[in-house]
């Protein structure tokens, strides 16, 4: 039966009729560069614009990108933010390479009186906007993730997972989470044989959507707005938009770690674009774990690293006139702990990236999930996740962010370190 379910799960994933599903995928690779320097520029956008469909450049540029073949009419549209975009026939054919060279594009930004805006003004516009500039009707995300665990120049951790959420309207409470498939290897002679990893939580995941939770969320919510002072950068071009940049840190005699870094408000909507946040040095004394016989922290080996931080970068996209979340990253730093004793624990930090890609909106008649589909928003995905030896394969079917390190020797490795221990999963 469980096998059943995730069966018809899977057949759910890619919400289109039944004889586009029969068509074949058109695979597209290549890479993203700076056209000036012939450097690979991460984080650009390789979309489908007509349905929804998306996927992002890794940090080296790489890309590969999935559409079904009934669409290989259309434009593919490949843009970054402060480059001129490029368009392209997806008439191509299966598996090119391609480079895919972008310029830099002149700024051509209005007049613009400094000393006259308020920067909490706009936030507070911006926030009132939430309702006309997000969802208030139906939709389905198709999303996927990766998280890497880093530690001595090796990777110790990796799990990755494709799923579905339904929404609603932009609030995240009204959001359900439905698995489609997932995987991790982890090295457990690092992680102490105890079973300690990095994990995640479908409310995990639906909480990064920053706006659906906006009163609660880091920096402006009701809580945290108040601890920030908040500063009016300039107008800047946003891949083809005017909008706003506002910078924001921690007030200078608030005793507690909060953060700095900047906002990105579309100028003409006035909605929330990109929201960059990382520790704050006037408050990063502040973040520690009070006491190491706390055998409850240590055990969850969950103490952050203050010599490294905490950031987070919150992408947003337009579709069909409103706004929907786009990218999550966040990355962090922490000490692998072997046990309950304090003596156990590894002075030297791990690193973990998280990378949270919304890979299609789709607003076509959607409907809620069957209740007997859903995951349970407390249980770490990883309780499902399979320890597959395959990564191309096992990914196929899917759009997601190329790895900047190869999968399969990864796992690989992995197994190998892991080789003495016996009965694995």
């Amino acid at each position: 039966m469980l096998k059943l379910y995730w069966v018809f799960a899977a057949l759910l994933l890619i919400r289109v009729p039944c004889h586009a599903q029969d068509q074949p995928l058109l695979v597209l690779k290549g890479v993203v560069v700076d056209d000036s320097t012939g450097e690979g520029l991460s984080s650009a956008t390789i979309g489908y614009p007509r349905n929804g469909v998306n996927t992002m450049s890794n940090e080296d540029g790489g890309f590969i990108f999935k559409i079904r073949q009934g669409a290989a009419g259309d434009s593919i549209q490949i843009s970054h933010v402060g480059y001129k975009a490029v368009t392209l026939s997806a008439r191509r054919k299966n598996g090119d390479n391609l480079v895919i060279r972008l310029r830099r594009k002149p700024i051509q930004l209005s007049d613009v009186v400094v000393n006259a805006i308020d920067p909490l003004d706009i936030i507070r516009k911006a926030m009132d906007r939430i309702p006309d500039n997000y969802p208030n009707s139906p939709y389905l995300l198709d999303g996927f993730y990766r998280l890497t665990t880093k530690y001595d120049n090796r990777i110790i951790g990796l799990s990755e997972a494709v799923f579905q959420i339904f929404g609603r309207d932009y609030s995240t409470q009204s959001q359900q989470f439905r698995l489609i498939k997932s995987r991790i290897d982890k090295d457990w002679n690092a992680f102490g044989w105890n079973g300690i990893t990095k994990i995640r939580r479908p409310e995990g995941i639906i909480a990064v959507d920053l706006v659906g939770r906006i009163h609660k969320a880091p920096v402006l919510g009701d809580t945290e707005m108040p601890a920030h002072e908040f500063s009016y950068l300039g107008i800047i071009d946003y891949e083809g938009r005017e909008a706003y940049e506002i910078g924001f840190d921690q007030k200078s005699d608030v005793q507690k770690a909060y953060h700095r870094g900047t906002i990105i408000i579309d100028k003409e909507t006035h909605a929330f674009l990109s929201i960059t946040r990382t520790l704050s040095p006037r408050g990063i004394q502040y973040w520690k774990i009070k006491s190491k016989a706390d055998r409850a922290a240590l055990y969850s080996a969950q103490m952050i690293d203050t010599k490294y931080g905490d950031s987070v970068v919150v992408t947003y996209r337009r579709y069909g006139g409103k706004y929907y979340l786009r990218h999550y990253y966040r990355y962090t730093s922490g000490r692998l702990s072997g046990g309950r004793d304090s003596s156990q624990i590894d002075l030297n930090p791990y690193f973990t990236e998280t990378n949270y890609l919304v890979t299609r909106v789709d607003t076509d008649g959607v409907q809620p999930f069957p209740d007997s589909t859903l995951m349970n928003k407390r249980t770490p995905i990883e309780r499902h996740a399979s320890y597959a030896r395959t990564s191309d394969k096992f990914w196929e079917n899917y759009n997601l962010i190329e790895a900047s390190f190869n999968v399969d020797s990864v796992t690989s490795d992995i197994r190998r370190r892991n080789m003495k221990r016996p009965n694995l999963p």
